[in-house]
Formats: structure tokens, C-alpha cells, sequence
């Protein structure tokens, strides 16, 4: 199995690092291509030695917004250049401020074109986790889904009603593609065969302890990145008491059971990556070994670094 993940600007570095560490443990006959822009080289050669299964792919030629909503969208350029570069029977599309815990090898039913995840709450859809079938189906739902993307992000009002309604536009759009706007688990069978599964199961992105059953946990880093690495930020699905308990319950040692095991010199280039005083700060803290502060981090409370 395939994982594809994008990853352009330094700022997303850590939790590449993370991402990777948790795909080595979770499939460990599982390869992963990273599709990268605006990284720092050292720190692409720091990953690639420590990550073997992991093939890295500058691609630099997509013009990246200023604007995050435009940013985050521009994923598709990168994901859909996966079809020209891997040969797999099924490619799992995912962000990289995520952690894989178990396996996703019989998440897409036979007669699926592809599964996207669903969630109640104000946004309907998270497509964080996209696992599609390397086929000419396949990979016409996503040029399918690029296109229609790229075209309501001409628009600065499609782009504000889409961020309003669904959470940005590329869920907007595939939204439109499954024909139904709250979706629920199920086969939805329009022009592809869109397999729905809950955001529970396979793309976790509510503040819950880490040892909930959840195979995908996704730390929507525009959201999580301020409590996990800055202590600020919290809301009312992610406030400061339920991250301090998502962080100290997944073990008595406050780290979640099987905790990732990253190496040192693979998380100073995250670090350092980072560019911020908070996050070289608490790397540094994790690498005096186990975390037992309270609240969540991406690395000391769903990583260990050695």
C-alpha cells in the first residue's frame, strides 16, 4: 500500500516527521510519497535517511498561495501528480499533520472508486484521509475533483461560502462530487462510486484520547497546531481540559500506547524546520525523554524521541 502525503512549507515539517515515524510502526511493508515544496534540503535528507519506505518528490512547480484557504486547496496539484509516479492498487491520500495507528489496507470496499471520510458537526466532511483506487476511475475522480476546485477558488465569494459551509473548498467540491451535502456512512453512486465512512473511524479529528479506536488521527494543524506547539488557541471542541486529558490517557505515562519513536536528529530538522521558538523549545524539552505535562503534543504526547 501507498501513502501519499504533500508537504510544502517548513511549517509543516514536524509533523511530517511524525506522520512518517507513524506509517513505518502501522504498515511496516507500507511505502510513502511525499510530494514537497519550500523545504529546506537538510531537512528532506534528515527524513529520508531515517525513513527508507519513503520516496520524496520536489515539485515545484505549483503556484502556491499566499492565502491559507487557497494553500491547503493546492494539495490536489500535488496529489494528483501521485497517478505518474507509483504504481499501487490503492493509493491512501492524506495529510501530513496526521498519525496512522492501524492498518487501512481493507478500508475501500470492492466496487468503491474511493472512500472519504464524514463527520456530524458544522463541517460535514474532512478530506484529510482519501483512499482511492489506482484506476482510470480513480484517478479521473480526482482530476475531476482538481478541476472543480481550482475553479471555485477563481472566486472569492465561492471561496468564503465554501470555507463557511463546508470547511474549505476542496471539501466544498467533493461534497458536490458525492451529489449530497451532509452526507452519511454509505455508497453513494453518481458519476463514481464514493464509498463514505465516519471520520471516527478513519480520520479522527476531534479532541479525544489517543487511545480511541480511531485508525487515523488528524491534528488539522491550522487548528491544532496553536494548542499542540503553542498553548494557545483552544475551543470548544479542542479546549484546555480535554487536550490535558487527551494527552496524559493514553497511558499511565501520559504518551498514548505504541508511541511513535522518533530519532533525534529527524526531529531537531522538524524543529528547526519549524521556525519558531515554541516548537524548538518544547522538541527540545521531548528529547530529554518522556513528557508527563498534561496537555497534548505532537511530540510528547503522541511521540517519544530518542
Amino acid at each position: 500500500m501507498w501513502f501519499v502525503t504533500s508537504c510544502y512549507g517548513k511549517a509543516y515539517a514536524a509533523y511530517l516527521a511524525v506522520f512518517l515515524a507513524s506509517v513505518r510502526q502501522s504498515h511496516p511493508d507500507g511505502r510513502v510519497l511525499v510530494i514537497h515544496d519550500e523545504i529546506p534540503e537538510r531537512i528532506v535528507r534528515a527524513m529520508a535517511r531515517e525513513n527508507p519506505n519513503a520516496r520524496f518528490v520536489h515539485k515545484g512547480d505549483v503556484k502556491l498561495a499566499k492565502d491559507n484557504t487557497r494553500r491547503i486547496a493546492a494539495k490536489l496539484d500535488f496529489w494528483m501528480a501521485a497517478f505518474d509516479l507509483i504504481d499501487a492498487d490503492t493509493i491512501v491520500f492524506i495529510d501530513a499533520d496526521t498519525i496512522v495507528r492501524a492498518s487501512l489496507k481493507s478500508a475501500l470496499l470492492p466496487g468503491s472508486d474511493a472512500l472519504v471520510t464524514a463527520r456530524a458537526g458544522r463541517f460535514p466532511l474532512n478530506t484529510g484521509v482519501v483512499i482511492v483506487r489506482n484506476s482510470d476511475r480513480g484517478k479521473a475522480l480526482v482530476a475531476d475533483w482538481k478541476a472543480r476546485t481550482e475553479e471555485l477558488c477563481l472566486s472569492a465569494d465561492r471561496i468564503a461560502e465554501s470555507t463557511k459551509l463546508s470547511g474549505g473548498p476542496d471539501q466544498a467540491t467533493m461534497l458536490e462530487l458525492i451529489g449530497d451535502p451532509r452526507p452519511v456512512p454509505g455508497m453513494y453512486c453518481g458519476d463514481f462510486a464514493i464509498q463514505v465512512a465516519r471520520c471516527e473511524d478513519y480520520n479522527q479529528t476531534d479532541c479525544v484520547p489517543l487511545s480511541a479506536p480511531a485508525k487515523v488521527f488528524h491534528f488539522k494543524g491550522g487548528v491544532w497546531r496553536k494548542i499542540l506547539m503553542m498553548d494557545r488557541g483552544y475551543t470548544a471542541e479542542r479546549s484546555e481540559e480535554a487536550s490535558r486529558d487527551a494527552g496524559r490517557r493514553g497511558s499511565p505515562d501520559g504518551h498514548a500506547p505504541g508511541s511513535l519513536q522518533v530519532p533525534h536528529d529527524q526531529a531537531q530538522g522538524a524543529s528547526d524546520a519549524a521556525a519558531s521558538r515554541a516548537v524548538r523549545e518544547r522538541l527540545n524539552r521531548a528529547r530529554m525523554g518522556p513528557v508527563r505535562a498534561g496537555r497534548q503534543r505532537v511530540i510528547s504526547a503522541s511521540t517519544r524521541v530518542r
